[in-house]
């Protein structure tokens, strides 16, 4: 896990537990090109603030792990999917990325096939309205967008958590390195996808 909790395991406490960590280290990774893994989602509500553009509506707050390959640091960010039309085309966006949505196709989501489900996404540096930076999803790249050939390395094994008894068994897709638009870097020939 990453070092988000001094390298604790998250639990849950007891009434009369000691208590002393202040703050939480803000998963941060440097901006790019990340694969990742849903490992957990939740169903929630969404009630904006004073002066919110987007209405109550459900949302599913996804729990993402992304790693970088080249310091081995995992972090897991948290992304919440908001279920109205005016986000509907962030919606198709992850459900593509996943690869159960293809261009142009309409889908039914199937909330119950997304943990363990992986894909490619872009981690971005934001500001938090308490002055704090953290890495957030930026985006992420529908399977239909990438070229054939490039792999991006899954998250290690160690990492990964088995889905649900209850969901069918899904194979992730195969990606390809992404676009030049995407600013990945130049794939050496004759390799493979090595962001890290």
């Amino acid at each position: 896990m990453s070092e988000l909790y001094n390298n604790q395991q998250p639990r849950e406490l007891n009434w009369d537990d000691p208590i002393a960590n202040e703050d939480i280290e803000l998963p941060f990774l440097p901006d790019g090109d990340y694969p990742f893994q849903v490992v957990s989602f939740e169903k929630a509500r969404h009630n904006p603030r004073e002066g919110g553009k987007l209405p109550p509506c459900n949302k599913a707050i996804l729990t993402v792990r992304v790693t970088d390959r080249m310091s081995g640091r995992t972090a897991d960010i948290r992304h919440s999917l908001f279920l109205h039309t005016s986000m509907e085309w962030r919606l198709c966006e992850f459900f593509s990325a996943i690869g159960q949505r293809q261009k142009g196709e309409t889908l039914k989501m199937d909330w119950s096939r997304i943990v363990g489900s992986s894909g490619l996404c872009k981690i971005k540096k934001q500001e938090r309205r308490d002055g704090r930076a953290a890495s957030e999803i930026d985006r992420f790249y529908p399977t239909y967008d990438l070229p054939a050939g490039a792999v991006p390395a899954a998250v290690p094994a160690a990492y990964q958590q088995p889905a649900p008894a209850s969901a069918p068994a899904y194979t992730p897709p195969a990606y390809s390195q992404p676009q030049q638009s995407y600013a990945a870097p130049q794939q050496p020939a004759g390799g493979t996808y090595n962001r890290f």
